[in-house]
């Protein structure tokens, strides 16, 4: 399941007034009180709506699998009792860290020459935070590489981004991943494991590599995305809590020649000695 799948979702359902977790706890309350079905009626009476807005809720909530339907003249639907119940989880992971405006981002695929991408601390009321939505629909947006560069991650950083990483994976995109402090036994470590072991089980690990990169001379601190070597972000986020939702940080996401002297310049990071490759265990050169 991406982002994008709940942000559409939300948008929809709210625009009749309902929150998305009550209409999905409808769906499973009233499924569990019947024979696994609703009828339209039902969910028009539980809502206080006309019933072309009940069947247009079904409609919606067949689209992103959450039903389905087993009369298309009634709009009598059977609920997904597992999509659903996953379905709620992911949206209250998300309830308390996704903004309105970056719904509304995420519901959009446009994406412009050049975007200004920032993280701001909640008490920025008048400038949303938009960073975290913009890195997802690039990796969502995707159809033959991606290169993620960062030095950090923790667990929020890689629950927000691991499964459209493997999603990407299985969807034939080569993904990269240039970190650093993958082999001491650390944090950084465990996290890398974590997105390894979600691609491994609903990806292709076949299309995904790490590198660390580990030099006497300096260390890695840039973060960049390069999504098919046409777009990239370019800024100052971590893949951390602290930098997409609690820290002022600030990038850019261009499109044009700039991208290419990026994409050259972490292929030349990646090639260099003091890079290797991380494979289920000890790195190798």
């Amino acid at each position: 399941m991406t982002l994008a799948t709940p942000a559409q979702f939300v948008q929809a359902v709210r625009a009749h007034e309902i929150e998305p977790v009550v209409f999905c706890t409808h769906l499973l309350h009233t499924a569990a009180s019947g024979e696994g079905t609703i009828d339209p009626s039902q969910t028009a009476e539980e809502f206080d709506i006309h019933r072309e807005a009940a069947n247009h809720l079904h409609d919606l909530a067949s689209e992103f699998g959450l039903v389905g339907f087993t009369s298309q003249t009634t709009n009598r639907v059977k609920v997904n009792r597992n999509t659903t119940i996953e379905f709620i989880q992911f949206l209250n992971i998300f309830d308390d860290h996704l903004t309105a405006s970056e719904a509304e981002l995420l519901a959009n695929d446009a994406v412009h020459d050049v975007e200004l991408s920032i993280a701001v601390p909640d008490e920025f009321d008048e400038r949303s935070a938009e960073l975290m939505a913009r890195l997802i629909r690039l990796v969502r947006n995707a159809d033959r590489e991606l290169l993620l560069v960062t030095p950090f991650f923790t667990r929020f950083g890689v629950d927000v981004f691991v499964d459209h990483l493997a999603s990407a994976t299985d969807q034939g995109v080569d993904v990269t991943l240039l970190t650093r402090d993958v082999t001491d036994d650390g944090e950084n470590a465990d996290h890398v494991e974590r997105i390894r072991e979600t691609v491994r089980s609903s990806g292709d690990t076949s299309n995904f590599h790490v590198y660390q990169y580990d030099s006497p001379h300096g260390r890695l601190h840039a973060k960049t995305l390069i999504a098919d070597a046409e777009v990239a972000y370019v800024g100052s986020a971590n893949l951390t809590n602290y930098s997409l939702k609690e820290a002022i940080e600030i990038g850019l996401i261009v499109r044009g020649p700039v991208v290419d002297e990026v994409t050259d310049f972490f292929e030349a990071v990646r090639r260099s000695a003091n890079t290797h490759e991380y494979s289920e265990g000890p790195v190798r050169p």
